[in-house]
């Protein structure tokens, strides 16, 4: 998977993974923020731009946090801006009282957070339902829109499809003994996980209960959020269109959630597509090496642009 065949290749060797990890915590720039809005407190692990001008926003999927672009934004040149939010529901963000979770209500909360960032030029990079966010957001951003990476977002998901997302999740819904024993779940259920990579999203998962025991951080009532996780293709194809910004729509090589016919009619609306192999629908977490090869390049073509409108 490459954006740039000219691009160095990144140490992704378990000892290399280990000291970036680390690093995250180390580098002290890295704060975890919680933002008040009206309905809703967001946490945010933010790093303010540097030299360069561009903030990465980074959004999760459905399920996940925040936490899954850790290590990858540990591999982001510290000239640059990070910020990844937990939506609503998820991680350390509150839940909705109402149990509403759909692309419109996370699309406000993230509007909502913008300018708590400070951010000058942004690049979206969003992860499925992250990616249909990221994509409304576009058309809000106007100017300070730089540039969209879309990893294995998938539009118009049909209802087989959404309730094995859905099914999955719910299968999670149960108290674990322990960090390792949902570590050990991860790996069942998501084999193209590394050991160290289930250890890792296990520890930022959980949270114990008083019973001693431990649960996701994420709301239960999720999965009753019926359409909520996908856009409409021809919005998405719209939306393509009209950016004039880079895009880079980044596939797993074997997800069962964006197809490669999809891929490409994306592509031919607008976007750059790319696959990455040995990556299923988690591209970023599955194959850091190879998504980081393809989306750090990318970045940095960005970085090099002058701003300019983002909307023909």
């Amino acid at each position: 998977m490459h954006y740039n065949r000219n691009a160095p290749a990144s140490d992704t060797s378990p000892t290399a993974l280990s000291r970036a990890t680390e690093a995250l915590s180390d580098r002290g720039a890295f704060r975890t923020l919680r933002v008040a809005l009206e309905e809703v407190d967001i946490s945010v692990r933010h790093r303010p731009s540097g030299k360069s001008d561009l903030t990465c926003i980074m959004l999760h999927g459905f399920g996940d946090g925040g936490f899954v672009w850790n290590r990858f934004a540990t591999q982001l040149p510290p000239s640059f801006g990070a910020c990844m939010p937990d939506l609503r529901g998820h991680g350390l963000t509150s839940w909705d009282a109402e149990g509403v979770y759909d692309i419109t209500v996370h699309t406000s909360d993230m509007a909502a957070l913008l300018p708590a960032l400070n951010a000058n030029r942004v690049v979206l990079i969003g992860h499925s339902l992250g990616g249909t966010v990221a994509l409304r957001l576009c058309e809000l951003l106007g100017e300070q829109l730089a540039g969209l990476v879309l990893v294995d977002c998938a539009p118009n998901l049909d209802s087989a499809s959404r309730e094995k997302i859905y099914g999955d999740f719910r299968l999670g819904d149960r108290r674990f003994a322990s960090p390792q024993d949902y570590a050990a779940w991860l790996a069942d259920h998501r084999p193209l996980l590394s050991q160290d990579m289930c250890l890792e999203f296990a520890q930022a998962a959980l949270i114990q209960t008083e019973a001693g025991d431990y649960r996701r951080r994420c709301d239960p009532t999720m999965a009753n959020a019926g359409r909520g996780l996908s856009e409409d293709m021809d919005r998405v194809l719209a939306t393509l269109r009209r950016l004039r910004c880079q895009v880079l729509l980044v596939r797993g090589k074997v997800s069962g959630v964006l197809n490669r016919r999809t891929l490409h009619e994306m592509a031919a609306a607008g976007g750059t597509p790319v696959e990455g192999k040995m990556a299923g629908h988690a591209v970023m977490a599955d194959n850091l090496d190879g998504f980081a090869n393809a989306v750090l390049p990318f970045l940095a073509d960005i970085a090099a642009e002058p701003a300019r409108s983002t909307e023909r």
